[in-house]
Formats: C-alpha cells, structure tokens, sequence
C-alpha cells in the first residue's frame, strides 16, 4: 500500500517534515505549491 501526506498545514521545514514522515512510513509526499519557498536541488537531495 502506498501512503501519502501534504504539508500545507504545518509550518516547519521541509527537512523536518521529510524527516518525521520517514519515521511514519509515508512514502509519498505533496508539497505545498509556492515554489518561491524550497530550492528544487535541495528537495530531490532530500527525497
């Protein structure tokens, strides 16, 4: 099964939220559209 999550409603990093959702098994993640926010090369290197 695949699990999803967004993180439109919660205002931490990326970083923090990549890192809290790994522990909870999601593998999947949407994120928030304001691209002005995250630096895509620092988002794949996350991911």
């Amino acid at each position: 099964m695949e699990i999803a999550i967004h993180n439109w409603v919660r205002s931490e990093s990326i970083e923090s939220t990549l890192t809290r959702i790994a522990g909870l098994g999601y593998d999947k993640i949407e994120i928030q559209g304001s691209p002005e926010l995250y630096d895509p090369a620092n988002v794949l290197q996350l991911l």
